[in-house]
């Protein structure tokens, strides 16, 4: 759970830290509230028959939902001033259907100032216990120490 009243700031980070992980469970009332917010209405998404005469195994999680986990796992990370650049590219894996918890996780591969800003380089990556299901890219800014 964030700490809203604690601010991370860039000179805390090393490269090599882990981000402290996330865990959600993946449940259909999950996918159809995310796919309905999202307008994608692909049945694969919030029907299993749908999804299944596809050749997947059930119902699955649309790209925006990785997108929308990977940005509540940073946003609590980065903190309130701290600012999401980037999520991506990405590659998503297997599918992530209901009844899994996703995991997020992500490592500190780069800082450097840039336009400014001091950013950091993620590694970022989802996962149910048993492999990937998401690994890409993310760039945050982190604001400096005050002196």
């Amino acid at each position: 759970m964030a700490k809203w009243d604690e601010q991370l700031t860039f000179e805390e980070v090393k490269v090599g830290d882990e981000l402290p992980e996330l865990a959600l469970p993946l449940t259909v009332q999950r996918l159809v509230m995310e796919a309905a917010a999202n307008r994608d209405f692909v049945p694969l998404h919030h029907d299993d028959a749908a999804a299944q005469r596809t050749g997947a195994p059930a119902m699955f999680a649309n790209t925006w939902y990785y997108m929308a986990l990977s940005e509540r796992h940073l946003r609590e990370w980065v903190g309130l001033e701290g600012e999401i650049l980037k999520i991506g590219p990405f590659r998503m894996g297997k599918f992530a259907c209901p009844g899994v918890d996703l995991h997020c996780g992500a490592r500190v591969v780069e800082k450097r100032e840039e336009n400014g800003k001091n950013v950091v380089e993620l590694d970022i990556w989802q996962d149910d216990g048993t492999d990937k299901n998401m690994w890409g890219k993310a760039l945050v800014a982190l604001p400096a120490k005050q002196s």
